[in-house]
Order: C-alpha cells, then structure tokens, then sequence
C-alpha cells in the first residue's frame, strides 16, 4: 500500500501528454478527488491497473524512463528535503528508511 503521492504525479505527466485523468485512472476504483484525501492507501492492484492504463495510451513500455527523469526533489516533499539537508549518506538513508514509506508514497 502507499500514498497517492506518485499517482498525483503520474496524472499530471499524462495530462501533459494530452491524456485524461479518467483515463489513467480507469478500473483503479479511485476518483481524481480521491487523490487528494492524504489518508487515501492505494494497493499494488491499483497501481498495476494505472501504470498500465499509461502504457496502453502513450503505446510506450519505456514510460518509466520518462516519467524518472522529470523527478525533482520537491517532489518527494519534505523528506526528499531532509535527505537531501543530511550531513551524511548514513543520515540520509537514515531519514529515507525512517520516513519514505509515510510520507512520500513508496510501496512497502
């Protein structure tokens, strides 16, 4: 389960590839409404569907390059912020284990 942290982002990649946010979503059982509840756990059933749902539009199995490469460190939102602030790798892994999962949206 993770937060829809990176399905926000994924939804506003495609919308600028011209895709709909309906579309990413289609079969998810999310809304784009829902995106925003910050309580909101999606599972891996869901993400598969969106991911997919992407390939499918854009025709492209490389998508994720694509989609890693615009990555910034706001977009991890504050704990991207607080690696990045560490006065050392072993801090920053440190942060990264302690918080990921919570705040930034990663699967666990």
């Amino acid at each position: 389960m993770f937060r829809p942290v990176k399905i926000r982002q994924y939804v506003a990649f495609m919308r600028s590839k011209g895709i709909s946010a309906e579309e990413v979503l289609a079969d998810a059982g999310i809304g784009l409404e829902d995106l925003d509840n910050p309580q909101l756990l999606i599972d891996e059933i869901q993400a598969f569907r969106i991911v997919r749902n992407m390939m499918q539009a854009l025709n492209d199995s490389g998508l994720g390059f694509e989609i890693g490469t615009r990555s910034r460190i706001p977009d991890l939102g504050i704990t991207g912020h607080a690696v990045m602030s560490a006065h050392t790798l072993r801090r920053a892994l440190e942060i990264w284990v302690a918080y990921s999962n919570s705040l930034v949206g990663m699967l666990s």
